[in-house]
C-alpha cells in the first residue's frame, strides 16, 4: 500500500467505535511522520472520547513534530478534562521549547482550581522554558 493510500486508511481507522482501532492508528500516523496526518489527528485530539486515544494520538503529532501543532496542545492543556492528557500535552510544551505557553502555565499554577496532578508538571515545564 502506498504511504498515501495507508494514511488515508488509518485517518478513516481514527474514527472508528473501537478505541483499540483508533489507538492503533493514531500511533502508526505518527510512526509515519507525514504531514498529511496532522489534521486528523488535530481532530482526534479535540474529539475522541477515550483519553488514552487522545494521548496517542497527542504523541504522534510530536513525532511528526509541525509548528501547526502548538496552538491545539495549548487547547488541550486549558480545555481537556483528563489529566494524564493535559500532563502530556504540558510536557510537549516544554520539550518542544513553546516559551508563548508560559503565561498560560503560569496561570494554571496560580490557579487554585488546577488539579494537584499537574502542578509538579507545570512547575517543571516553567522552569524549563525559562532556562
Amino acid at each position: 500500500m502506498s504511504s498515501s493510500k495507508q494514511i488515508d486508511q488509518l485517518c478513516i481507522e481514527l474514527v472508528n467505535e473501537d478505541s483499540l482501532k483508533r489507538r492503533a492508528a493514531a500511533i502508526k500516523l505518527g510512526r509515519i511522520r507525514d504531514e498529511k496526518a496532522i489534521p486528523n489527528l488535530i481532530l482526534c485530539i479535540q474529539n475522541d472520547d477515550d483519553y488514552l486515544t487522545r494521548v496517542s494520538a497527542l504523541q504522534s503529532l510530536l513525532w511528526i513534530a509541525h509548528p501547526s501543532i502548538i496552538d491545539p496542545i495549548i487547547d488541550l492543556v486549558i480545555n481537556d478534562s483528563n489529566d494524564l492528557v493535559r500532563k502530556t500535552a504540558i510536557e510537549a510544551l516544554g520539550n518542544m521549547k513553546v516559551n508563548k505557553s508560559l503565561p498560560m502555565l503560569k496561570s494554571l499554577q496560580d490557579n487554585s482550581s488546577t488539579s494537584k496532578n499537574l502542578l509538579e508538571i507545570i512547575k517543571t515545564t516553567i522552569e524549563k522554558l525559562e532556562n
